[in-house]
């Protein structure tokens, strides 16, 4: 069996002790003179040996507190109270979900990586971009332009609630410049959903032009063809 390099440093370690201690017991009195015995430093070097040594990274490990359970404290020394991260951190979005249970931005803006949303989302924008170029080459019913009208209203008043939501709950941890960011969001939306009805009657004016338009050159087109046929 081979023998291991630690058993053999014990065995010399022992045998050194024991060589010291038999030479203070032969050693006359005097010759100590006040100072350290043979003996005691023989038991200090056994010691130093024997002693564990401290972890070489126990120091850089965080010490186990209260406040480092804490979740948010972890999150604070992390990121910094200064670092956007740190604020945005501290919005509790399931209690903003709980709040707003039906606003669009859990439906379209909400961060995920699910494809199924995603893919959902765009298929919604998809619908509603060609819904709008229907309403702006007037080709569409009076039925889509009102549907798309009221999508834009909807938008627009859920942007406006959720915004205002995070301003008067949270605007306070925030940074200054998302928060401005937000009320700038807010104004805009609340000075689309004033435009809303204008934009509205106007769409349904020239849908009823264009169609009046359209059904005269129809009639023409018809009284043409009879008087061809004749």
């Amino acid at each position: 069996m081979p023998i291991r390099k630690s058993h053999l440093f014990w065995s010399i370690i022992l045998l050194a002790t024991g060589y010291l201690l038999f030479t203070y017991h032969t050693e006359s009195p005097q010759h100590s003179g006040g100072r350290e015995t043979v003996a005691e430093q023989a038991e200090q070097k056994v010691e130093e040996k024997t002693a564990v040594q401290p972890d070489a990274g126990a120091d850089i490990l965080p010490q186990v507190t209260p406040e480092s359970e804490n979740p948010m404290a972890i999150l604070e020394k992390l990121f910094g109270v200064d670092d956007p991260a740190w604020a945005w951190a501290q919005v509790d979005l399931q209690a903003v979900e709980t709040a707003l249970p039906d606003n669009l931005y859990w439906e379209m803006s909400a961060p995920t990586k699910d494809i199924f949303i995603l893919n959902k989302r765009a298929e919604t924008r998809e619908y509603w971009n060609k819904i709008y170029g229907k309403v702006l080459s007037n080709t569409g019913t009076e039925a889509e332009v009102r549907d798309y009208y009221r999508w834009r209203n909807r938008v627009s008043s859920d942007h406006i609630e959720f915004t205002s939501h995070m301003i008067e709950n949270y605007g306070q941890v925030l940074p200054e410049r998302d928060l401005r960011l937000l009320e700038l969001a807010r104004t805009l939306h609340l000075a689309r959903l004033e435009q809303l009805p204008r934009d509205l009657a106007l769409a349904l004016e020239r849908r009823d032009a264009h169609q009046k338009v359209r059904d005269a050159w129809l009639a023409g087109e018809a009284e043409f063809q009879d008087m061809s046929s004749q």
